[in-house]
């Protein structure tokens, strides 16, 4: 297991969603993104996403993963 905030997936949907939220709902920025940029968005999105999810080998935890203390992999049990 690894800690959410290192997962490429969740990083890169966060990136695209302040992205697009940003620029739909920042009058300074209204425009700024081509809408062909944010259909080309649309559809890439869920195919990186899918890409990502098959090379992903670890799940995701919310709490840091523990170490169990009686593991049969801990040194101290094969001396």
């Amino acid at each position: 297991m690894k800690h959410w905030w290192q997962s490429k997936t969740l990083w890169l949907n966060g990136l695209v969603a302040m992205l697009l939220l940003a620029e739909k709902n920042i009058t300074a920025l209204q425009g700024t993104l081509p809408d062909h940029v944010v259909r080309e968005l649309i559809f890439f999105l869920p195919i990186i996403n899918m890409w990502l999810r098959l090379v992903t080998k670890d799940g995701l935890s919310i709490t840091p993963p523990s170490t169990p203390s009686n593991s049969p992999n801990n040194e101290a049990d094969h001396e």
